[in-house]
């Protein structure tokens, strides 16, 4: 019975502390991810507007011209945030 207190008592709290200092290390540590390349930023750009038009329903020769304006708007928006050298 005494050594069921003690393990609940003092062990268990130990366990969870030690637990809890570890995840809050790794996550101190864990990296920045890297920014996307052009050609990643593309692809996302393209399904992304790819996806609104067919939530709008549109089709064919009509969803080619607006996923061209829909990415072409995404890029100027892009170039708008960037940093100027």
């Amino acid at each position: 019975m005494r050594s069921i207190a003690f393990l609940l008592g003092v062990w268990l709290p130990l366990f969870f502390a030690a637990r809890a200092t570890a995840t809050a290390h790794n996550m101190a540590a864990t990296p920045v991810p890297a920014p996307l390349s052009k050609q990643a930023v593309l692809q996302l750009d393209d399904l992304e507007c790819q996806l609104q038009a067919e939530q709008q329903n549109i089709v064919g020769r009509n969803q080619a011209r607006f996923v061209r304006h829909c990415m072409a708007e995404r890029q100027r928006a892009r170039k708008a945030t960037a940093p100027r050298r």
